[in-house]
């Protein structure tokens, strides 16, 4: 019997294993080029004022908090921050709506407001361009 429970532990394990590996696959944060990595709020300002032109954007890792992100706007003389938390449910939330993964906030948002200035619907563009160098260049601001 005890066999039986080991087994059961084993199986449970390796099915949460391979569920996270599934999510990582679904949205690979590392290969989109719109995240960034870990940046401090201010890094990314300094990117996206310097380098970013209108509605373009980054998403981030915040550096207080693991696991927790935020989408950084260029638009017009600043730039606007959203934060992207995730769910107890491993979603992630922004604002009030929830999204099944980031990418789908990146693809909603480029369709429908992310916010409204001077009666305009702001949606994104594209995302920041990475320097050739790579992503390195973004962080140097950090």
């Amino acid at each position: 019997m005890a066999n039986g429970g080991d087994t059961a532990t084993t199986s449970n394990a390796h099915s949460e294993y391979v569920m996270l590996e599934n999510a990582r696959t679904l949205d690979p944060l590392e290969s989109s080029p719109w995240f960034v990595g870990k940046m401090e709020r201010v890094s990314a300002e300094q990117f996206l004022m310097e380098h970013g032109r209108q509605r373009e954007f980054l998403v981030r890792e915040r550096t207080a908090k693991d696991g927790y992100y935020a989408l950084s706007i260029r638009y017009h003389y600043s730039c606007k921050h959203f934060n992207i938390d995730p769910t107890e449910q491993g979603q992630y939330m922004i604002g009030t709506l929830t999204f099944p993964a980031i990418s789908d906030i990146i693809h909603h948002f480029q369709n429908n407001s992310l916010f409204i200035h001077e009666n305009q619907h702001v949606t994104l563009s594209t995302p920041a361009r990475r320097r050739t160098r790579g992503a390195s260049d973004i962080r140097a601001h950090s």
